[in-house]
């Protein structure tokens, strides 16, 4: 992948360093290069970013390759075409890999390149896989995998019984009784907040013990 050109560098320079002197154009030179490098991009690559830009600013690999439905060697050719072009960096090894967009700028622009109906599947798409993955890793005997799932997810839709009595029962697992109740409390509160409702009979009963 060629390096990035001089006005390239040089817009991105006076963004970096905090000239604002022509911040619109600066903004739209580098829109439109990235844009031009995105339509470059191989067509599996090109479906990576996407679902990254969905995902991110920080993309969990696990996650991506659930998502892309890719063959292992796929995904990290394409993951690979993507540091190459300066879409995407790796951030994290441990406790899974995870590779972050090096700008906001070109999540933006990424994101910008799906139409408002694929964003609202992948929207959902991410959900449900972020609560699949979680089910996994606590019939795996790893509870502490599934409760990192489980609040990525509550972080977009915290009214989601079904994540939250999962994660409740993930701290139960833990041994983490004091959370699992303030989980159940914090529930109640945005619930009661947002909604009216009150907890289900179901999820009460996974707590009914402790309070």
């Amino acid at each position: 992948m060629p390096a990035r050109g001089s006005a390239e560098e040089l817009a991105w320079a006076a963004v970096e360093h905090g000239n604002h002197a022509r911040p619109l154009l600066l903004r739209d030179t580098i829109q439109a290069v990235l844009a031009a490098r995105l339509d470059r991009l191989p067509p599996e690559a090109k479906h990576l970013a996407q679902i990254a830009a969905v995902l991110g600013p920080e993309v969990p690999v696990p996650l991506l390759h659930r998502l892309a439905g890719l063959p292992e060697e796929v995904l990290q050719r394409g993951l690979a075409h993507l540091q190459a072009a300066e879409f995407l960096v790796e951030t994290q090894l441990f406790p899974e890999p995870v590779s972050t967009f090096k700008h906001a700028l070109t999540q933006d622009v990424v994101y910008g390149s799906l139409l408002q109906e694929r964003r609202r599947v992948l929207h959902a798409q991410i959900l449900d896989a972020l609560e699949t993955l979680a089910a996994h890793a606590m019939a795996r005997g790893e509870p502490t995998a599934g409760v990192r799932h489980l609040r990525r997810l509550l972080a977009v839709d915290p009214l989601r019984e079904s994540a939250r009595a999962c994660l409740i029962r993930a701290h139960l697992a833990e041994g983490n009784q004091c959370e699992a109740l303030r989980e159940f409390k914090r529930f109640s509160h945005i619930l009661k907040a947002e909604l009216g409702l009150t907890p289900t009979p179901q999820l009460r009963r996974l707590v009914e013990t402790l309070l």
